[in-house]
């Protein structure tokens, strides 16, 4: 039995092995990277789009109260200028 090229073949088996071990592992690591990105753009996306919704609603939210309390203060105004003009109808003491 030829041992020392058994041993070879071995060593060589076990070099190849782990050069496929060391590019698969590589592989795998670029792979999963590159799916977490993908991932998390994604979900970034989600997340973009959604705030982007709520983000409208507020605005459209504060667009109406803004336009009801300017209702308010003109309503307030025209009162104020009422009263005045009913103080000075009927003079000093009421």
């Amino acid at each position: 039995m030829n041992y020392e090229g058994l041993v070879e073949a071995i060593g060589a088996g076990v070099t190849s092995a782990a050069i496929v071990g060391t590019a698969l592992r590589s592989y795998w690591t670029r792979r999963e990277a590159r799916n977490q990105l993908a991932f998390r753009r994604a979900v970034q996306q989600i997340v973009d789009e959604s705030l982007a919704a709520v983000h409208k609603r507020q605005v459209d939210a504060e667009r109406r109260q803004g336009r009801h309390l300017d209702h308010q203060d003109q309503i307030l105004r025209t009162l104020r200028v009422m009263i005045e003009q009913l103080g000075r109808r009927n003079g000093p003491g009421g």
